[in-house]
């Protein structure tokens, strides 16, 4: 059956759309444009819908990935103006593709996430460079870690998972970019690096100013 991966948007107040409501939303959206997506078998049917790597609440993204498995093959160019008559602003499809089915699936084979973070400095003189280079020269970056399947707190280093890290001010705000493994293998979450950032900096910033943007994902080849 054909598959296709879809790139898509979620700016603006979609930002607060958890992941299972975004999933609801997309379901509703296909049915509503008549796509007949291929459902699994059971007592409880489901359609094939996947997403490349959940997108935490609260955060906006530039380049987010769903797959879906269909019954016949979709023209795109009826497909996209269809599908986005039900989708709310700030959710735009930019791309769909047809995969090989060879490939792996999306969710199986994310590596890596980009994201961009801004902190709000106020007007003040930082050496960015400086202070990238000694939260990287750290032996360990260790963070707390709150685990849901034992229900207690871990002490975890994330170095190894921070892949790349720069800093540059923009008139009041801090801006970091930054790539950290995202996906099944290793996976590490902004929240993690922002709370140890904040800690080594001392920068007295309360986590709901602090903006979070994924720019990219990015998948190994396949």
């Amino acid at each position: 059956m054909p598959r296709y991966v879809l790139a898509f948007e979620k700016r603006g107040m979609m930002k607060y759309l958890s992941h299972l409501d975004l999933l609801r939303l997309f379901k509703r959206a296909f049915r509503s444009a008549e796509v007949d997506l291929l459902y699994t078998e059971g007592f409880n049917p489901h359609p094939k819908i996947a997403f490349g790597q959940p997108l935490s609440l609260g955060y906006e993204s530039l380049e987010e990935w769903l797959e879906i498995e269909t019954e016949t093959e979709q023209d795109s160019e009826i497909f996209l103006p269809r599908i986005h008559q039900y989708l709310p602003e700030g959710i735009k499809i930019i791309s769909v593709e047809l995969q090989e089915p060879w490939k792996k699936t999306i969710a199986s084979s994310c590596v890596e996430a980009h994201y961009q973070i801004t902190f709000p400095i106020g007007p003040c003189e930082l050496n960015c460079k400086k202070l990238a280079t000694s939260f990287l020269a750290q032996k360990e970056i260790l963070v707390e870690k709150s685990s849901k399947k034992h229900r207690e707190v871990q002490i975890v280093d994330i170095k190894p998972m921070i892949r790349f890290f720069a800093l540059k001010t923009e008139e009041e705000f801090l801006l970091l970019d930054t790539v950290l493994d995202a996906g099944s293998v290793s996976n590490l979450s902004p929240e993690l690096l922002i709370q140890g950032f904040l800690r080594f900096s001392q920068l007295q910033i309360p986590r709901h100013n602090v903006k979070v943007i994924r720019t990219k994902l990015v998948f190994q080849n396949n």
